[in-house]
């Protein structure tokens, strides 16, 4: 028949017992990795306190990973652990003067920087 195949084979792909699995040797059983975080606001106001605010997605039904609060234009710096599949983070920022910003930011490596009203890394979905 055309579906079948002679399986012959003379490595041992169906072992009888969980020690004889040959696993790649880059295998990782981790399923999370550590992401050093450096967030910051642009603030010329050295007394507004900002709370910041790390999501794994959309802050309106996403996990909160992690929150701080910095005041002026001091960095919010954390080491976070993030799920190895994740490709973005949702970052959001409110000011005590007002102040609100929301973005989504590539995970690119084992660093994420970001200025909350300044240099983006990110792509922002609002401001004011």
């Amino acid at each position: 028949s055309g579906c079948r195949k002679d399986m012959t084979s003379t490595d041992n792909s169906n072992p009888s017992k969980f020690t004889e699995l040959k696993v790649d040797p880059s295998f990782t059983f981790d399923n999370y990795v550590i992401l050093n975080m450096n967030l910051s606001v642009n603030s010329s106001v050295s007394s507004s306190m900002n709370i910041i605010q790390v999501y794994e997605d959309d802050p309106g039904h996403g996990k909160l990973i992690v929150s701080g609060v910095t005041y002026g234009s001091q960095s919010y710096t954390n080491n976070i652990r993030v799920p190895k599949a994740a490709k973005n983070l949702y970052l959001t920022y409110n000011s005590s003067d007002g102040k609100h910003e929301s973005a989504i930011v590539s995970i690119d490596g084992s660093s994420l920087f970001y200025v909350f009203g300044g240099t983006k890394s990110g792509e922002s979905l609002e401001n004011s």
